[in-house]
């Protein structure tokens, strides 16, 4: 969003050149990414459930912000790409991950009967310093993409759903508009 997207009173070039600047270290630019307009993450975090929303702070310099100030934008893909996406970055998946080097294609969904569904446990607790809620088993992969996205379909508040093959086919528009939404304007 920074990059193509521009917000009036908002100094994104340079808070992008400290960023560039600044290089590994730039996750520490608390109070000049806030200011930005555009946050990596919501306050309770970036690969979170939204019913962790005002519940769940997971960095420390999003403590004490109001959540009704943000509007999400959510990223969704269709369920194939993603659960080959999951593969390839399971980020907490735990259990029920299985790998090619396993002599097993991923995903896979179904035990060694071909009929039951092989379960996944999500993996909440794994940073000490942050708050988590705590992990989750769910009955297949395919059940917690179900919910993940059911969570974000039930929410009560505004947000942005942007389907991923939307944006990859067809980036300009998409980002256009979605500039728009958040009261800014596209830039080359």
């Amino acid at each position: 969003m920074d990059k193509y997207c521009s917000i009036p009173g908002k100094d994104q070039e340079k808070i992008k050149n400290k960023r560039n600047a600044l290089g590994a270290d730039a996750k520490n630019m608390e109070s000049e990414v806030i200011d930005s307009g555009f946050l990596f993450e919501t306050y309770w975090g970036k690969h979170k459930h939204v019913t962790d929303r005002g519940s769940v702070v997971t960095l420390p310099k999003y403590a004490g912000l109001p959540v009704e100030n943000l509007l999400p934008i959510v990223m969704i893909k269709d369920p194939f790409t993603w659960l080959s996406s999951m593969c390839r970055n399971p980020y907490n998946w735990q259990e029920g991950r299985q790998y090619k080097k396993d002599g097993v294609r991923c995903p896979n969904l179904t035990g060694p009967d071909g009929i039951s569904a092989i379960s996944a446990k999500i993996k909440y607790s794994m940073m000490p310093n942050r708050l988590q809620r705590p992990d989750m088993q769910f009955d297949s992969l395919i059940h917690m993409y179900n919910q993940w996205y059911q969570e974000w379909e039930e929410v009560m508040f505004l947000l942005l759903i942007v389907r991923f093959e939307d944006f990859l086919l067809h980036p300009k528009e998409v980002m256009d508009n979605v500039c728009k939404c958040v009261g800014g304007t596209w830039k080359e």
